[in-house]
């Protein structure tokens, strides 16, 4: 006598698939990552700016930690468009908007309020920006998604 598995119906309700994280996750995690590139970036240039002779004063001593924050605005835009939702730019916009905001704070901490709305303004106009940028760049060379 032979025994057999039983085997199983298809239930009536097709199987949900894992859903993506949300926009909200996405920017999270471009923050993240802007953060932490900048903060590396930007103390190795201040390091780099250090050895070079009267280079530590004036406005030679904001281009390291400028220059980073671009370059990691950038990178976080771009870590959200190669692996965040397809056809969504508003994580990464938002990533850099808010990464500025939290760079426009340590600058209060270090400047008068007078400079400051204008800097807070500029800071995210320039972080929205260049993550939208990096966004941009990923995407055009990621291939479509497949149709369900």
């Amino acid at each position: 006598m032979s025994r057999h598995l039983p085997v199983l119906q298809p239930s009536a309700t097709p199987p949900t698939a894992p859903r993506a994280p949300g926009g909200a996750g996405w920017t999270a995690a471009g923050v993240l990552v802007t953060l932490l590139i900048w903060v590396v970036l930007a103390r190795l240039g201040q390091e780099a700016i250090a050895r070079l002779p009267l280079a530590s004063s004036g406005w030679t001593a904001l281009i390291p930690p400028i220059l980073s924050f671009v370059l990691a605005a950038f990178a976080g835009g771009a870590v959200v468009g190669a692996f965040g939702p397809q056809g969504v730019l508003r994580p990464a916009v938002a990533s850099g908007a808010l990464s500025a905001a939290f760079a426009w704070v340590v600058a209060v901490l270090r400047f008068p309020w007078e400079q400051a709305i204008p800097v807070l303004i500029a800071a995210v106009v320039i972080g929205a920006l260049c993550s939208l940028s990096g966004c941009i760049a990923v995407r055009k060379r990621r291939p479509p998604a497949k149709a369900a």
